[in-house]
């Protein structure tokens, strides 16, 4: 029992430390990266992104 409580801790720790952020329509990586105290950098690098444009209802990571 204490190996399940265990388990479902950890996958609580995983879960509450993932970031996502849907881009609205108009919205920048530059407002993004501000609104949660990042870099533009940070956000082209973990998400991979090749471009700076973001198309609206796409995810961005802010952190994973």
């Amino acid at each position: 029992m204490a190996e399940k409580a265990k388990k479902k801790e950890d996958e609580q720790v995983v879960a509450a430390t993932e970031i996502k952020h849907t881009v609205r329509a108009g919205e920048k990586l530059s407002k993004i990266a501000t609104d949660n105290n990042v870099t533009i950098g940070h956000l082209i690098a973990l998400n991979e992104l090749s471009t700076m444009v973001l198309e609206e209802d796409q995810v961005v990571y802010i952190q994973k």
